[in-house]
């Protein structure tokens, strides 16, 4: 009885190929004929934001400085089902909620961004607006912390962020 290899070139090659398609193919998005990287840069979103819609997601100091055009989405509480321990997402019902909230619409192009380089709940969002069908979601590298200390432009406006959607 001849013992078949496990790790013969033709498995080793098919696995790097599965092991790449699932890197490469949700780090870029094809939706609506234009390309959305999942991770876009702080020069980037200089550049864009007056055509793209970023949400803050630090649950505190959105209003001590925040990335000109963006709005706060509280990830302990909007981005989290309330009473469970698992951090499941919330149901549709308080998702369209929040997504009416911030006045969102499933073709703007969405760039995320957290306080820090812990990128935890932009990560988290992201997936959640994959999973509520909007294609076009970017989360931006290096968080609020690097755009400040790149001293890109920071304002203090909250006026957009407060509005109350019942």
């Amino acid at each position: 009885m001849k013992k078949q290899r496990i790790y013969s070139k033709n498995n080793i090659s098919w696995a790097l190929i599965t092991l790449l398609t699932y890197l490469l193919v949700p780090s870029v998005l094809f939706a609506g004929g234009r390309i959305s990287p999942s991770l876009v840069s702080r020069q980037w979103v200089e550049k864009n934001w007056r055509t793209i819609k970023i949400i803050d997601l630090r649950d505190q100091d959105y209003a001590e400085g925040h990335i000109p055009g963006a709005l706060q989405m509280k990830s302990s509480t909007e981005v989290y089902a309330q009473g469970t321990d698992y951090g499941l997402p919330p149901n549709l019902s308080e998702t369209k909620r929040v997504i009416k909230k911030m006045g969102l619409e499933p073709e703007d192009h969405i760039v995320l961004y957290g306080g820090s380089t812990n990128m935890r709940h932009a990560i988290r969002t992201y997936w959640a607006l994959k999973y509520w069908n909007f294609p076009k979601v970017s989360i931006m590298n290096g968080g609020f912390a690097l755009w400040q200390r790149e001293n890109r432009p920071v304002i203090y406006d909250t006026t957009i962020a407060s509005q109350e959607i019942d």
